[in-house]
């Protein structure tokens, strides 16, 4: 306990008012040479007591007491009353919900006194039933009946999870969900907020399986070139999760994953052949599996079958084209061609000139342009130029420089091409620019040098010293800014059927002070793959269209995944792509899909199947729309239902920190979830100046001193 002040007003004020009463105080009773020196003390330390305590109450004093709360942790436990838990499993007649209210029925005295906990019914959302005592939820748990129409698994985990943080649920259910969030995004959820999820199942499950039940992914690639497909595996018949699931050409394994049952399973690879490969996706067997067929799934791809032709363009031999020319010189999947307007153009690798043909400038997929004069290039050039990109989906690469490019390009065909309006140089800082990636430039394969955080990566690399100042143009993007200024430093546009990009800065080559030319090599190199490699799929995006059923149970969830590429042929990377269901009847629902978090391309909704029909899902690509059909049928998800999902249940708790609890043993839950009380620290504050006591004692100081005043004779 201590004593803290909080002034009514300002210090200084108390202590003038203080200064002036003392002063009063002595000039007032010191004046009267009559009264007698102990008359004078008596009186003055009565009104002084009275001045000193109107400043102590002025003051604010409070008495501050530090109390310590104590608080049981936070468990909601959520019990299926769906339908399907009505189901008889076992000989003697016992319902999976009786089952299930004789395994908490037992352990609910003890939750109760360990936990905060409240308890709801889970039909296609979580409804409060009880919370508090023993009595009160046992009573609530005896009223559930299993009638609701529908499973919302993930809804009535997200609705039901205590809002603090380090919390758990204890859910009770067959596992199976059909409609609503699906257990991924609810898993992802909960696992956010910092809720576990600890579950118990109930039911009769059916045989083993483990199945690839789609593959989504890019159809066109370059040899070595990086890419990914992305596996959905289903395992049911209580089979558990993880999986192993391997990428195969013939019988060489390439690539190996694990899927956990919330998302798809990523593969990355290489492609290490040309021509049309086909690749398998396998996941491993179940123990006791008998139906194998489903556990392999194919994919064509056309890798090209030649080299990338690129051709640079460049007025002298500046630092940065040392560095470029290397760099696409030494890759072995491009083909190269140099024009060097000054300086040794007799060098084995250069070209004598630019060429002035419209079929010899189509010959190549990528051209790179440096600091070179406007003027260089001729007019015919200038429409080859422009076309390459429109028509034949060819990229050009701006090398900016302090001359010409893009100083000079300030009308013209050129000037269409660059992806952002030159507005002059930048003052340096006194340590230079370091360059960071923007949101875009993360999702940018061209821009990935090294594993991890790419801007921690990129806050390492020597500083830049020259930089432009650039507006993108409105369909640009930013893919790498520098700190401090958040001046663009790369920038790139889609041009028709094909692509350019400015590079603002001609000192990229300080990085090779950084593990020598690895990383600058590298990053030109994939620059220049990145542009002229979107010929292969003809400058037009493509995409694929998924559906994880054909026929749904009215109620059920519609799960649709989308791999959407870009203008340029790469994964797209906006965070959501917009698209819509229609019906027999015309009728239309808006969706949304979003963003897959493993990123590349891939992009996911869910939607409730409701009246029963036929339908169309429309997806809007960047280079059209993606449809795909379903049914809906008159049956309720519920009545469908027969086998139970614990699976499901399984990669919830997996994905969260929870753990699959064994039917009739909850009582593992007080090991793994320990129900100590949290103690929390509070602060109170009494305010003492509002006590009647000061107010009582100032008026009996001054009431004292005026009487004796009065008897004394004294005005």
């Amino acid at each position: 306990m201590a004593m803290v002040f909080q002034p009514m007003i300002a210090p200084w004020a108390i202590l003038t008012a203080a200064l002036i009463a003392a002063g009063a105080l002595w000039f007032y009773y010191m004046r009267d040479a009559a009264l007698a020196s102990g008359k004078k003390r008596a009186l003055m330390s009565l009104r002084a007591a009275g001045i000193i305590v109107i400043i102590f109450m002025l003051m604010g004093p409070s008495r501050e007491k530090e109390n310590t709360l104590t608080q049981k942790r936070a468990l909601s436990v959520v019990v299926d009353i769906s339908a399907s838990m009505a189901r008889a499993d076992s000989g003697d007649g016992e319902r999976r919900i009786d089952a299930a209210r004789a395994a908490l029925g037992g352990e609910i005295a003890r939750l109760a006194e360990t936990y905060d906990v409240r308890l709801f019914g889970m039909g296609a959302g979580a409804r409060f039933s009880a919370g508090g005592d023993e009595k009160r939820m046992s009573e609530a748990l005896s009223r559930m009946s299993p009638d609701e129409e529908a499973t919302g698994l993930g809804d009535a985990l997200v609705a039901a999870a205590p809002r603090e943080a380090s919390s758990a649920v204890l859910v009770l259910s067959d596992g199976a969900s059909n409609t609503g969030v699906s257990a991924a995004a609810a898993a992802t959820i909960l696992q956010a907020r910092g809720v576990a999820v600890f579950a118990a199942a109930f039911g009769r499950v059916g045989r083993p399986n483990i199945a690839v039940t789609r593959v989504l992914g890019p159809k066109v690639l370059l040899k070595d070139e990086p890419s990914a497909f992305f596996a959905d595996v289903r395992a049911t018949g209580g089979q558990a999760f993880p999986v192993e699931v391997t990428l195969s050409v013939g019988a060489k394994v390439i690539a190996r994953a694990t899927a956990n049952g919330t998302g798809p399973v990523r593969l990355d690879f290489r492609p290490e052949a040309e021509g049309d490969i086909e690749y398998a996706i396998r996941a491993k067997a179940a123990p006791g599996e008998e139906m194998l067929s489903d556990n392999t799934a194919s994919r064509t791809v056309r890798i090209a079958k030649q080299k990338l032709k690129v051709l640079y363009v460049e007025d002298e031999p500046r630092w940065e084209y040392r560095f470029i020319k290397n760099a696409i010189l030494r890759d072995d999947r491009l083909a190269p061609e140099l024009v060097l307007i000054s300086g040794d153009r007799g060098a084995p690798e250069t070209s004598a000139s630019f060429p002035h043909a419209r079929q010899d400038l189509f010959a190549f997929d990528c051209v790179v342009i440096g600091d070179v004069e406007a003027g260089y290039f001729l007019p015919r050039d200038l429409d080859n130029l422009r076309a390459f990109v429109s028509e034949g989906g060819g990229g050009i690469l701006f090398v900016g420089g302090p001359r010409y490019n893009p100083a000079a390009y300030t009308s013209g065909a050129l000037a269409e091409l660059i992806p952002a309006d030159y507005m002059g140089s930048a003052a340096p800082p006194a340590s230079g620019w370091a360059i960071a990636l923007t949101e875009a430039g993360k999702a940018n394969p061209a821009l990935t040098l090294s594993g991890g955080d790419p801007n921690e990566f990129y806050a390492r690399l020597p500083h830049v010293e020259w930089l432009m100042r650039t507006r993108p143009r409105p369909a640009a993007k930013v893919l790498a800014v520098s700190e401090p200024g958040a001046l663009g430093v790369i920038t790139e546009q889609p041009f028709g059927r094909g692509a350019t990009m400015l590079v603002a800065t001609d000192e990229l080559w300080r990085w090779r002070s950084l593990g020598g030319d690895r990383y600058l090599y590298r990053l030109w190199a994939q620059l220049v793959r990145y542009l002229g490699s979107r010929r292969l799929s003809g400058g037009a995006a493509s995409g694929e269209l998924a559906l994880s059923a054909d026929e749904y149970a009215r109620g059920a969830t519609v799960s649709v995944t989308a791999y959407l590429e870009d203008a340029l042929g790469m994964p797209y990377a906006e965070n959501e792509a917009e698209g819509f269901v229609e019906g027999e009847s015309g009728a239309r629902l808006d969706i949304t899909l979003s963003r897959d978090t493993g990123g590349g391309g891939l992009y996911r909704a869910d939607f409730p199947a409701v009246a029963p029909g036929r339908y169309k899902v429309y997806v809007r690509a960047p280079g059209g729309v993606l449809e795909a059909s379903y049914a809906v049928l008159a049956e309720t998800a519920e009545s469908l239902a027969a086998d139970a999902e614990p699976e499901t249940l399984a990669a919830l708790a997996a994905r969260t920190g929870g753990a699959v609890l064994a039917e009739g043993g909850l009582g593992r839950i007080f090991d793994l979830y320990p129900g100590e009380a949290e103690e929390e620290a509070t602060v109170s504050r009494e305010p003492l100046w509002a006590n009647y006591l000061f107010v009582i004692s100032v008026a009996a100081f001054f009431s004292l001193e005026w009487f004796l005043r009065k008897r004394w004779g004294l005005p």
